[in-house]
């Protein structure tokens, strides 16, 4: 904990931590929205942080250290139906312990809050799988519609444990529709800011190549780790 508090002190905002200082830092909503409409990330770090007084380069960091700490305490607070204390206790601290974690905990960028919002999106969708009900179903819908607001790459988690819940539940899964009106916010801030994504796509103002068949697959191998060769196998083995 000292060690993140740290990490910060007295550094400049590297390039990336300047866009949050400038989007959070617009006198009004309207010239927020403007800005935040300019970024290729979703609006809702920006947001929280445009909220708070903040003031300094350690201030505009501070958020990331609260939501990093709190997720790693989550797991503890927010229990998964019969996960054991010892395997809660563990996953936090794995959670905390994270080395890539603790340079988030010191970084004025959406990273922290989406590890938040992923590790409570992981407990909901545990808890809706042991008991299937549309009050369940909704706070993870809802948890999942605030991470697509922080990094549209959490899409790929929601879409992922969606299809495992209409395998393992079938029918069942269908009485939960109402949830998915949760999903609407996300869903219409894409809409709106779909059109300067696709600028980002310009081969006249990417700073990227465009990924072809062999690199999106290696993107979806990435998620797994250097060892996805290591997983597949084990995940064979055990299907055998």
């Amino acid at each position: 904990a000292v060690e993140r508090a740290r990490l910060g002190t007295g550094l400049p905002l590297w390039i990336d931590e300047t866009f949050t200082a400038v989007i959070a830092s617009q006198p009004n909503f309207a010239s927020f929205v403007d800005q935040a409409l300019l970024d290729p990330a979703p609006p809702l770090y920006y947001f929280v942080t445009w909220l708070l007084p903040l003031d300094g380069n350690a201030a505009l960091r501070l958020p990331s250290l609260i939501f990093m700490i709190a997720a790693a305490a989550l797991p503890l607070v927010w229990r998964i139906p019969r996960l054991s204390t010892a395997a809660a206790v563990a996953w936090a601290a794995l959670l905390f312990f994270w080395n890539s974690g603790i340079s988030y905990s010191a970084d004025a960028r959406p990273y922290a809050l989406l590890f938040l919002l992923s590790v409570a999106q992981t407990i909901a969708f545990a808890r809706l799988i042991d008991a299937p009900t549309l009050r369940r179903a909704c706070a993870w819908t809802a948890i999942a519609a605030l991470a697509i607001l922080t990094h549209y790459y959490a899409g790929i988690l929601g879409l992922t444990q969606g299809l495992a819940l209409l395998f393992v539940l079938r029918r069942r899964a269908v009485r939960l529709w109402p949830s998915l009106l949760l999903l609407a916010p996300a869903l219409l801030w894409f809409a709106l800011h779909l059109p300067r994504l696709l600028e980002y796509a310009r081969p006249d103002i990417a700073w990227y190549a465009k990924a072809d068949a062999w690199g999106a697959l290696g993107l979806m191998l990435w998620g797994l780790g250097p060892y996805w060769l290591i997983l597949l196998a084990i995940a064979l083995a055990a299907r055998l």
